[in-house]
């Protein structure tokens, strides 16, 4: 860029740099903005000190951006958003807008609008239909040939006939293994567009997420006629770096355009910070399941994995207090957040001759921050209460399936039991008055018992499966929740769909078949409902105990349809997938509430 400086050098004076910037300079905007000004003349003072300042002269604008995204026009000197509006636009640089307001979104793309009357008969547009078709689904083949293809089309100069598109952001990992980009284009039905990134990954845009964007409608209204109404895009792509260019290529007769490009910026690649980025992306609830199916899911699944794969190599620490000899049941109890529970737990396990004389307690520190506090605790609640039992601590946070697996490599005993560290049992003999409902049938696979609030209410009473057509996805409902234990509609042990994984009980060859608690879904969440299926896939029963009653100290309430922030998108993530795994299981538990 420092060339073309210099070599239109004489054709730019200080009048034609303001005449132009005037164009598209708000006074109004930088008034209100930047109120610390004792100027009234604000497009002066942005001519010669505020662009120097960083100051933006226009919501759709960032002065300091553009010159982080193009340091050859940091160094040129000259005002960056006279650079934009005079080279910047038609070169396609993106850095630094912000795509607010109908109006921008026009600044934001180069325009011809000229109807290309040759497309259809063009060599380029016949040679593309003979690789992909009109389909909106194809091989992996297709994809292979679709890029050789593109490799020998001729760039054509200018803006596409009538393709029009922006990127709003692309991010990656530093390997670059996973990267998702969004944006919007203006398209028809016999378009051919195509994302290319440096590394030399060609994809169709055909294989995007496409969604309504209002924005985009209302600014180009006149032009929607012909287009395609889904305006907005989401795609993931791989061979992406950081620091490298992504590019959207548009087909017309005269070859491939240019029509957006953006530099790729680096993303933290773990799931929760990938899944945080991807939830700023916004799409309707009522469209995200579908998003998630085809973009989110694959994207978080393999940053799932990676994680796992490095958790598998983490050494493990384990403490031992006392020893317990042939048990016949091993309670795990996960502890993330706080330990305080653990010595009320406690006092209710040593009033307890079951537990004290037959189980093995088996405490998994799920958090770093627990490690040192919980190592002096365990020695004084030992001391002060005698039952044995074990500290693991498996390296860092593992996730409420990570850290019920890694208990139960510890565990020696025939049962398993699931507890929550906030569960409390209300009478002793609760661990084998569940072991006897286990045993009394050999289809029961799984049991559970009532779970009441602290006030007395039910709180699980077994769980079923709702469709919520507002989302288009199935969620884990408990139903009676809430009411009176005496209105309970059950009084003995009961088969239902599913049980919490609150407080549960199987036997440890069982969990072995069915290979352990699923821990692919992110930051909790159906992981119980998804352990149960597969506990039913082998055609046992699970099977809710009102006899034995355990108080929880969980919120009572859960808001699905509240404001999208994150927890609702990582529950509907969640559901999306667990939809996703156990489709015909989940048709077959239909609730009718």
């Amino acid at each position: 860029m420092l060339s073309v400086f210099k070599k239109n050098k004489g054709n730019i004076t200080e009048a034609s740099i303001k005449n132009l910037i005037e164009t598209e300079f708000d006074a109004e905007f930088y008034a209100k903005k930047y109120k610390f000004l004792e100027t009234n003349d604000y497009l002066s003072h942005f001519l010669k000190e505020g662009w120097k300042e960083g100051l933006d002269p226009c919501e759709w604008f960032s002065t300091s951006k553009y010159l982080i995204a193009y340091p050859d026009v940091a160094a040129s000197g000259v005002n960056p958003f006279f650079h934009y509006l005079h080279y910047g636009k038609a070169e396609g640089r993106n850095g630094g807008l912000v795509a607010k307001g109908n109006d921008d979104l026009r600044s934001l793309v180069r325009t011809n609008n000229f109807a290309d009357s040759e497309y259809e008969n063009s060599k380029y547009f016949s040679e593309a239909c003979d690789i992909l078709g009109t389909n909106t689904e194809f091989s992996s083949n297709n994809f292979e040939r679709f890029a050789n293809w593109t490799k020998i089309v001729p760039k054509a100069n200018g803006p596409h006939p009538h393709v029009k598109a922006f990127i709003d952001s692309v991010k990656a990992t530093g390997s670059g293994s996973e990267a998702v980009t969004s944006g919007w284009v203006i398209r028809k039905q016999n378009s051919f567009i195509w994302f290319e990134t440096n590394q030399g990954q060609i994809l169709p845009m055909r294989s995007a997420f496409f969604q309504y964007r209002e924005d985009v409608y209302n600014a180009f209204e006149d032009e929607m006629t012909e287009a395609l109404p889904l305006t907005g895009f989401v795609q993931a792509l791989t061979a992406c770096n950081p620091g490298t260019v992504l590019k959207i290529y548009a087909l017309s007769s005269e070859g491939a355009h240019e029509v957006a490009q953006c530099e790729v910026e680096r993303i933290e690649s773990t799931p929760k910070k990938l899944a945080e980025f991807l939830a700023t992306i916004n799409t309707p609830l009522s469209e995200l399941p579908k998003r998630i199916s085809k973009i989110d899911e694959p994207l978080i699944s393999s940053a799932i994995a990676q994680k796992n794969k490095a958790i598998a190599a983490m050494p493990h620490e384990v403490y031992s207090f006392g020893e317990c000899s042939n048990p016949e049941a091993s309670i795990i109890i996960p502890l993330y957040g706080r330990v305080d529970f653990v010595e009320a737990q406690m006092q209710c396990f040593s009033k307890d001759l079951f537990i004290q004389n037959h189980c093995e307690l088996i405490y998994v520190i799920d958090d770093p921050t627990l490690v040192e506090p919980f190592k002096k605790l365990s020695s004084d609640i030992h001391a002060l209460y005698g039952i044995p039992f074990k500290v693991v601590w498996g390296g860092l946070n593992r996730g409420f399936s990570g850290a019920n697996n890694l208990g139960v490599e510890y565990a020696t005993a025939h049962y398993l039991l699931f507890l929550n560290s906030d569960a409390f049992p209300t009478n002793p003999g609760w661990v084998e008055q569940l072991t006897d409902v286990l045993n009394s049938n050999s289809d029961f696979g799984v049991v559970s018992p009532r779970l009441l609030f602290a006030d007395g209410s039910i709180q699980h009473a077994g769980m079923e499966f709702v469709y919520r057509n507002e989302l288009s996805i199935w969620t884990n409902h408990h139903p009676n929740m809430g009411i009176d234990p005496s209105l309970d509609p059950h009084s003995e042990a009961t088969v239902v769909p599913a049980v919490t994984g609150a407080c549960m009980l199987m036997t440890r060859a069982l969990f072995d078949s069915v290979g352990g608690w699923d821990n692919g879904y992110l930051i909790g969440d159906f992981e119980d409902s998804d352990l149960c299926f597969k506990i039913r896939e082998q055609g046992k029963h699970c099977v809710y105990v009102p006899t034995v009653e355990l108080t929880h100290l969980e919120r009572q309430s859960f808001n699905l349809t509240g404001a999208p922030d994150f927890r609702t998108k990582v529950v509907i993530y969640n559901a999306t997938r667990h939809q996703n795994k156990w489709s015909s299981l989940l048709q077959q538990s239909v609730s009718k509430g």
